[in-house]
């Protein structure tokens, strides 16, 4: 998720904004409890994400967007592979080449590099 402001933009401006990425997700199976099987099984899948999305200035000038991308999704082979009493989950995410761009004006920033883990490496 990215979360901006630009300014100077004068009253009921809108903008179209681009959120790019390469994103790297990790997959594992939890149990029913959403706990990791004594011996976990991930995979992990690589690449390009993107969102879009229009927004429209205040009387101030100014636009507050926040932008978010959905990780690249599981395999099929992994999710129809899934242990009995097992599900997929998402395990980790982080996000590289990171770019949002105001497309009506043509100029683009780059943003750090995130990484976010979702599931404690507990086992149950």
């Amino acid at each position: 998720m990215a979360t901006w402001k630009e300014a100077g933009l004068g009253d009921t401006v809108q903008v179209s904004y681009d959120l790019s990425a390469t994103a790297t997700a990790v997959y594992t199976y939890v149990n029913n409890g959403g706990n990791l099987p004594q011996a976990p099984q991930f995979t992990t899948v690589t690449g390009p994400v993107d969102a879009t999305g229009t927004f429209t200035s205040g009387k101030n000038g100014r636009i507050t967007g926040s932008l978010t991308t959905q990780p690249p999704s599981a395999p099929q082979s992994f999710i129809d592979a899934a242990p009995n009493g097992q599900n997929v989950a998402l395990f980790s995410v982080s996000y590289t080449n990171v770019t949002l761009t105001d497309t009506n004006f043509g100029t683009s920033v780059t943003l750090d590099p995130q990484s976010i883990q979702l599931i404690q490496s507990k086992h149950g």
